[in-house]
């Protein structure tokens, strides 16, 4: 609303100031015309006053003339050629060589009486074409007179006019510059208002923020005391739920070395599948892996027996240290009725090639029931590590990709993921890189089998394996 007034203000400012203008303009026309007429008129004026000088002259020189000659001042030019024939021609002869040096009054000779005579009638040609002059001048004068007063008249038209439109802008002018007024007030007034406001809500404000910030710090104590019974609570998950190393999955029952195969005490009822590998770790440890213990061999389930009863061939074993009865056997790639979850980052070259074996570690997983939940990969993160995520491969980080890697690794140790190094997975997972073989006989190449330094400390002792039963599922 107050918008609108102030347009309205503005547009009968602009209109009054037009109007002002306009009236100026034709004032100042109507004195510059008036000027001019009342110039044109003086100079015709003055024009005719010397015509009427001139021609009163003239007049009293032609009535001297007459006179002179003895007729009517009324007389024509032949009455007067008449006359100076008869009554100055007769006396002009013999002193017409001194006529023109005789003083007034005198009597001229023939030669002046004739120049008089010529004076006198080319004074009354100019004496006709002035009094034409004067008549032309006349009309011309009357005509003016005639323009000046019509050109008065239509200066008092317009300058009626103009005092009209220059009364009514004034009133306009008034009346905008009163709702103006009126406008100024109530806005005062409303600015008045909202500055009460204002400082009614900056006080209220102040007050809320001051409640968000005792808030805040209450809600940050809050907080921390929340994050570290989280924190708390993610590592007694993590203790309950992620497979420790240190812990076997089951038990070697027999053992047949001659055609390298084992009998474990897991089957169907425990999801054992074939193809799965174990690591296989000496029975009189204390800790899988513990000491810098290594580990005696591997093995991989061919078929499941019974509930708690699977086959399993020697896919690797140390000859000074063999497999035996009783020895412990585990896995990070399998747990007991559960489906695990691996996430990967980093790179995966565990044969020192510069070729990924990305695609190895995964089949691996897969085969053996895993599952892959994320994976970082060509720059970017494929899947999601979430709490269902058991364990993290971390490989080597990739130059320039470092940040990723470790923001990966952090998403993993908040949701309690443990981590396990590449090296460390294939070593407890039971994989054994395959190895090249080389022929003996005739057709070997001798090139194949070069020097190797001597290692006094490569044979240890034998030792006897501790704790075997008796049984009838001794050693074979």
């Amino acid at each position: 609303m107050a918008r609108s007034e102030n347009q309205g203000i503005q547009i009968a400012l602009i209109v009054f100031a037009f109007m002002f203008i306009l009236a100026t303009v034709g004032f100042i026309y109507y004195i510059s015309e008036n000027s001019k007429n009342a110039a044109l008129a003086k100079e015709k004026t003055d024009e005719l006053s010397q015509l009427q000088a001139n021609a009163q002259l003239q007049s009293e020189k032609w009535i001297l003339l007459c006179n002179r000659l003895g007729i009517s001042d009324s007389a024509d030019i032949e009455q007067l050629k008449t006359a100076w024939q008869d009554n100055v021609m007769p006396v002009a002869g013999p002193i017409s060589a001194q006529a023109k040096n005789l003083p007034e009054g005198d009597v001229p000779d023939a030669d002046t009486a004739l120049d008089l005579f010529a004076v006198v009638k080319q004074l009354d040609l100019e004496l006709q074409k002035r009094g034409k002059a004067v008549e032309a001048n006349k009309v011309e004068l009357k005509r003016l007179e005639d323009e000046l007063a019509r050109v008065r008249q239509d200066d008092a038209d317009k300058i009626g006019k103009l005092e009209d439109d220059l009364a009514a802008a004034t009133t306009a002018h008034q009346q905008a510059v009163d709702r103006f007024q009126e406008t100024e007030d109530q806005l005062q007034s409303t600015v008045t208002d909202l500055t009460n406001k204002l400082n009614e809500r900056t006080t209220e404000n102040n007050t809320l923020q001051q409640q968000l910030t005792d808030a805040q710090i209450a809600f940050d104590a809050e907080l921390e005391k929340i994050q570290q019974q989280l924190d708390q609570a993610t590592t007694q998950l993590a203790e309950l739920t992620n497979q420790s190393f240190t812990t076997p999955d089951g038990i070697i029952r027999l053992v047949d070395q001659a055609s390298e195969t084992v009998w474990i005490n897991l089957g169907s009822a425990d999801n054992l599948r074939p193809q799965i590998t174990f690591s296989v770790w000496d029975k009189s440890s204390s800790g899988l892996g513990r000491d810098g213990q290594a580990r005696k061999g591997a093995l991989e389930v061919m078929r499941i027996d019974g509930a708690h009863s699977a086959e399993c061939r020697i896919t690797h074993q140390d000859p000074l240290n063999p497999i035996t009865r009783g020895d412990v056997i585990s896995t990070p790639l399998w747990r007991p009725g559960i489906l695990l979850g691996f996430a990967l980052v980093g790179s995966m070259d565990f044969d020192g090639d510069a070729i990924s074996d990305r695609d190895r570690i995964v089949q691996l997983i897969t085969s053996n029931g895993g599952k892959i939940d994320a994976e970082y990969k060509n720059g970017e993160i494929e899947g999601e590590i979430t709490v269902n995520t058991q364990f993290i491969i971390v490989g080597k980080s990739p130059p320039g990709q470092e940040e990723a890697v470790s923001n990966m690794l952090r998403t993993a140790d908040r949701l309690g993921v443990q981590r396990i190094l590449l090296s460390d997975f294939l070593e407890r997972s039971g994989y054994r890189q395959s190895r090249d073989t080389k022929s003996f006989g005739l057709d070997s190449n001798p090139a194949d089998f070069s020097d190797l330094p001597v290692d006094n400390n490569r044979f240890r002792p034998r030792r006897p394996p501790t704790g075997v039963g008796t049984g009838s599922g001794g050693n074979r």
